[in-house]
């Protein structure tokens, strides 16, 4: 004779040996886990698979970077009487930037383009300011500058967008212009040191 047992969650009477309720339907043993067939594992023939591509970026380390400067544009006036005592070939009269090409032009029609990343500039310095020297492609333009041909605020403008140049320095003149005054100056001590001495020894 069967024996019989209460179903934990409806209350029915089933086999005791049943492993589902045949009235709720609820597994009455853990629920045997359904082996998936090769159909329902398979990518489906009509279904494509995408694969994202490998994306390789080379960055050429000598490849010229963007130019940061601006595009300017500075016409200097026509020299005055103190001005007019220096020679015109070292008299500025355009400064131009456009695009990352130095356009620099004399009052004596003198002229020199570069990329402003491939021009030299040295500097020396000056009784009034800087004088500047530009080197591209064996072609050499210098101009110094003269407070009265442009406002303070432009020659000012003009020092920052040089020494922002990638081959910006002190000029072979400029550098012995430098060593010139640091040994001025060291004679000068050497003297006022000797007259102390003998100041003090009298």
């Amino acid at each position: 004779m069967s024996e019989y047992k209460k179903c934990p969650c409806c209350g029915e009477q089933i086999l005791a040996e049943a492993k589902k309720c045949k009235y709720c339907k609820e597994w009455l043993t853990e629920q045997p886990q359904k082996v998936a067939s090769e159909a329902e594992t398979a990518t489906p023939h009509n279904e494509q698979t995408f694969i994202q591509p490998e994306i390789n970026v080379v960055v050429d380390a000598e490849a010229p970077q963007q130019n940061k400067v601006k595009d300017v544009h500075f016409k200097a006036q026509e020299p005055g009487p103190l001005e007019k005592i220096n020679p015109r070939k070292v008299l500025l009269d355009e400064f131009i930037i456009k695009d990352g090409i130095l356009t620099v032009t004399t009052k004596k029609g003198t002229s020199l383009s570069a990329p402003i990343n491939k021009v030299e500039v040295g500097y020396s310095e000056t009784n009034v300011g800087k004088a500047y020297t530009f080197k591209y492609n064996g072609k050499k333009l210098t101009f110094a500058e003269m407070p009265e041909m442009l406002s303070d605020e432009e020659w000012a403008a003009i020092e920052e967008i040089v020494e922002s140049f990638p081959n910006y320095g002190l000029s072979s003149y400029g550098a012995i212009q430098k060593a010139f005054y640091i040994a001025g100056g060291i004679v000068l001590l050497i003297i006022i040191a000797f007259r102390l001495v003998v100041r003090c020894s009298s």
